[in-house]
């Protein structure tokens, strides 16, 4: 089978909070729709969407650039 993978988009989103809504079920529509929303107004997130050949969504990934490390007392956390 073939897969597609890309970028998601404004035009994505309604699919995208419905596979949220699969993944997370205990997560209302409306918790789905404000973390789409951030995710696509942060400069530094990003989500792919996984399309069949036939144009089915079948998965998806967010990406962002974390602003902390776990017992780090500064920010940003400076790379050696």
């Amino acid at each position: 089978m073939t897969f597609i993978v890309r970028e998601m988009s404004a035009a994505d989103r309604m699919a995208w909070i419905g596979m949220r809504g699969a993944l997370w079920p205990d997560d209302t529509q409306e918790t789905h729709a404000e973390a789409v929303d951030a995710l696509l107004k942060d400069g530094e997130a990003w989500a792919f969407l996984a399309e069949a050949g036939n144009g089915e969504m079948v998965g998806f990934a967010e990406v962002a650039v974390r602003k902390y490390a776990n017992g780090c007392d500064t920010r940003p956390v400076a790379v050696p």
